[in-house]
C-alpha cells in the first residue's frame, strides 16, 4: 500500500521538551512546517527580517503553520513537560 501522491515527501515527528528546555534555532529549508502542540504549553520563536524576533504561546490542542526557510525554535517556558508534533512539506 502506498500513501497517496500529495502526502508522499512529508515527514512527522514527536518531540518532549522537559521543563526549560529550549530547541535550537534551525530551519526547514525549502519545506514548510506545520507544529502542534500535544500536551503543555510552548513558546514558538521566529524570525522576521522587518520586525525581529516574533513569539507566540501555544497550549494544548494549538498550531501553527511556518513558511518555508523561516528560522524559528520552539521553547519549553513551564514546569512541566511539554510535548508536541510536527509534519513538514516541500513548499510547491
Amino acid at each position: 500500500l502506498s500513501p497517496p501522491r500529495e502526502s508522499r515527501g512529508l515527514r512527522a515527528r514527536a518531540v518532549l521538551l522537559d521543563p526549560g528546555e529550549t530547541m535550537p534555532w534551525h530551519s526547514t529549508g525549502a519545506r514548510e512546517e506545520l507544529l502542534v502542540a500535544l500536551a503543555g504549553r510552548l513558546r514558538l520563536e521566529w524570525h522576521v527580517r522587518v520586525r525581529g524576533t516574533r513569539k507566540r504561546s501555544l497550549s494544548a490542542g494549538q498550531c501553527a503553520f511556518l513558511q518555508a526557510r523561516v528560522e524559528h525554535r520552539v521553547v519549553n517556558p513551564s514546569t512541566h513537560r511539554a510535548h508536541y508534533g510536527y509534519v513538514t512539506g516541500s513548499a510547491r
